[in-house]
This record gives C-alpha cells, sequence and structure tokens, in this order.
C-alpha cells in the first residue's frame, strides 16, 4: 500500500513538474524597451550654433543609446549618412529605407527603425507613403509638396519567440497641413488593423507633429484599436512635452512625440528622457520618449 502510494505520488510530481515547465516556457512574457525619437537631419539652416550641428550631436545621442540601451527605436528624419553612422557606432540594425525609396545616396531622409540585434530579429519589413499611391516611392498627395512616409518591421524576440509590428512614421509639420496629417493617420491605422487580423501585437511611433488631441493622432485613437502608453502609465516621468528646440523651451509642454499601442501590449515604464536640457549635450532638438512593454 506505502509502495503504491509513493508510486502515485512520484508520478503526480512528474506530471506537476512537467505542467509547471510548460506553463513557464508558453507563459513568459516578452518586456520591451521602446523609444520615439525624432533625431535631427544636418542641413546646414538647422544649426544655429556649433552644438546644435550633428558632428557635435552624434556623441551625445549615441551615450544615450548606450547608457540606456533600448531594444528598438522608431526615429524620423535622419538623413542616410546619420543612419549609417548610428548603425556603425551602435552596431545595432536597421529597417527601412529612404524617402527616394532606396538605401543610395547621403542626403535622404529616412523613417528608420533601429534594433537590438541580440534581442530581437526581423521577420519581415516594409515601408509606404502618404498619399494616394502609397506603395509608389517618393509620392505626395493632398496639396503637399514634398513625401512623408511610414517604415514598418515585423520582429521576433528571440527570448521568448513572441512576434510584434512596429510602424515608425513622420507626419507632416506645416499647421495647415492637418488633412494631410489625417490621410497619413488613416493609412498607418490601417496598416496596423492588417496585422492585428494575423494576430500581430502592434507598436506605433512617430513624431506626429500634433498633440494627443489633435483630429489626425484621435483618428488613430477613437476606435480602440490603439491606445496611448502616456495614458495608460501609472506614473509618467519627465517633462510634459518633447520637442524643446534647443532649450527654446526648457520645460516643454506639447508632446507631439508618441508611442500608441494595441491592447496585448502592457506599460510598466514612460518616459520622455531630458537629460540633455540639464546638460545642454544636445541631441536632437527633440527629447526621447523611451516606454516599456511587456507583452
Amino acid at each position: 500500500m506505502k509502495s503504491k502510494f509513493i508510486t502515485h505520488s512520484l508520478r503526480l510530481l512528474a506530471f506537476l513538474c512537467i505542467l509547471n515547465a510548460c506553463t513557464d516556457a508558453s507563459g513568459r512574457k516578452s518586456r520591451l524597451n521602446v523609444w520615439s525619437y525624432n533625431m535631427l537631419f544636418d542641413y546646414n539652416w538647422v544649426a544655429k550654433s556649433p552644438d546644435q550641428t550633428w558632428c557635435q550631436r552624434m556623441p551625445h545621442l549615441m551615450e544615450a543609446i548606450r547608457q540606456h540601451r533600448p531594444d528598438i527605436i522608431g526615429t524620423q528624419e535622419l538623413q542616410t549618412f546619420q543612419v549609417r553612422g548610428v548603425v556603425a557606432m551602435s552596431g545595432y540594425g536597421w529597417v527601412g529605407i529612404s524617402m527616394k525609396g532606396n538605401r543610395e545616396g547621403l542626403w535622404a531622409e529616412n523613417a528608420a527603425i533601429f534594433y537590438n540585434r541580440d534581442r530581437l530579429e526581423v521577420v519581415d519589413e516594409g515601408n509606404f507613403w502618404f498619399s494616394e499611391t502609397p506603395n509608389t516611392p517618393r509620392t505626395y498627395s493632398w496639396g503637399m509638396k514634398y513625401c512623408r512616409m511610414c517604415t514598418w518591421g515585423k520582429f521576433r524576440d528571440r527570448q521568448t519567440g513572441h512576434i510584434f509590428a512596429l510602424l515608425n512614421s513622420h507626419f507632416y509639420v506645416d499647421a495647415d497641413k492637418e488633412e494631410a496629417r489625417k490621410h497619413a493617420a488613416r493609412l498607418v491605422l490601417s496598416k496596423a488593423k492588417e496585422f492585428l487580423q494575423e494576430g500581430i501585437p502592434v507598436i506605433c511611433t512617430g513624431d506626429l507633429n500634433a498633440t494627443i488631441d489633435n483630429e489626425s493622432v484621435q483618428i488613430l485613437l477613437q476606435d480602440g484599436t490603439l491606445k496611448d502608453t502616456y495614458a495608460l502609465a501609472r506614473h509618467p516621468r519627465g517633462p510634459q512635452g518633447s520637442f524643446h528646440g534647443f532649450g527654446k523651451y526648457p520645460e516643454p509642454k506639447k508632446r507631439i512625440d508618441h508611442v500608441l499601442v494595441s491592447s496585448a501590449f502592457r506599460v510598466k515604464d514612460y518616459e520622455i528622457i531630458d537629460e540633455q536640457l540639464r546638460t545642454r549635450q544636445w541631441q536632437s532638438d527633440h527629447l526621447p520618449v523611451s516606454v516599456v512593454l511587456s507583452f
């Protein structure tokens, strides 16, 4: 009788161990540090002083990336030579092509996505332009005279096997271009819904050149497909805004850089990192928006 009890106990213990192992393997969550960061192009007319030039800003930017080591960064405005420099100095991977539809040349702007190669691998990637023919490179519509775009990537977390998609955008800046921003928002939302229909969680990063109450941003949020990570965070840290204009706004109020997520994500931390406002060692005229997510 005693031996039977011991045998049954050992079988039960073995079963529980197997069950626990399976639960751990399938129940692990991915935890990602995601940035949205307009790193600023390097046109001559931008820099008003030497410390605003790319050659002066880049070392401070690279130090911030080394210090915080985000898993993935949605960037805006970088020209191709800047993108290549960041990749070479950081060791990160790069998803995207330039506004001109290629990786050639030096001066075209990008909506590049940088990712930590040790943590993430690319499953798929693509780009579309904010126009009536979004799959045609270099196109623009709705009264615009220049193009803007969205670069997206589908990534697998090497630690957990979880797959997610990140869409990274740069919306039109001009105050009178609201219609173009609204059309751009509809295109991004449509692509996000495509991924969600495949069962793939979605993150949207971007300099949307609009605050959260703006109609173009509300298009992305109004049906609940995407949510604002700032609103989901318990205790958001940093200033209210993300654009400082090289210290012109020492206490930024306008949050125009955003990280939006689908319902699969939980926000563990949210910070607009403002160390450059304290040190005046400029990385950009924007601040990075850093969000820690689990899913």
